[in-house]
């Protein structure tokens, strides 16, 4: 027994599209549209050395930057109003790079999850007190590390007082299974979760930010 999890088709002026079970009907000029942005979504382009993907969780693939050039901010959360809590970002780069890390199987929710993420993050610096506690947050962070070693420059990765958003660029990075395909250095997304994306980078491009994505390919351990 077989259960088609995904599926699109167009017929006519329109697309139609299985989801989990559910029929979607959208117009081709929509579609036309999001795919349009996806195609023209900036490549993620950096000098810095981004270590290979085995498999592992997101968390412990993001302590391999440990002692690099990224701060590892993954589960180091800030108190928002209402106590609820703000995990910033999983990896923040000394060039302002604001790294969003998800494993990529497929699931449209997942991608959503992670452009939710990255909105959370922006609309979070651009609050002036919690710019605050994010900053102060950081400052602890990279404190340990300076005591660690004497050598480590805090001031790459500390926000400044004169915080401006074009400075910084949000990236959403994909750890992609073996079976997503990667074009052009960006992984292949249903078209639900390039809705979604689409939605939330429009957002954060309006709060002043860079956006960017980063496909990381498996690399299977022999």
């Amino acid at each position: 027994m077989f259960d088609l999890i995904y599926f699109e088709t167009e017929i006519d002026n329109e697309c139609y599209i299985l989801a989990s079970g559910t029929y979607y009907k959208i117009t081709k000029s929509y579609k036309s549209r999001v795919d349009g942005f996806y195609e023209n979504l900036k490549v993620w382009q950096t000098d810095k050395t981004l270590k290979e993907w085995n498999g592992e969780s997101e968390g412990n693939y993001n302590k391999k930057y440990i002692n690099t050039e990224f701060l590892v901010m993954d589960m180091k959360f800030v108190t928002t109003e209402g106590h609820s809590k703000l995990e910033f970002c999983d990896l923040l780069s000394c060039n302002k790079e604001i790294l969003h890390v998800k494993i990529h199987s497929g699931s449209s929710q997942i991608l959503g999850h992670l452009a939710n993420q990255g909105l959370v993050s922006a609309k979070a610096l651009v609050d002036g007190e919690l710019n605050k506690k994010i900053s102060d947050k950081i400052k602890s962070c990279t404190a340990s590390l300076k005591a660690k070693n004497d050598n480590f420059n805090r001031k790459r990765f500390e926000i400044p007082q004169d915080f401006k958003a074009s400075e910084y660029s949000v990236v959403f990075v994909l750890l992609c299974k073996d079976n997503i395909e990667i074009k052009e250095g960006k992984p292949h997304m249903p078209f639900f979760a390039k809705s979604i994306l689409r939605e939330n980078v429009q957002l954060i491009r309006n709060l002043g930010f860079n956006v960017c994505i980063k496909a990381i390919k498996e690399t299977k351990n022999n």
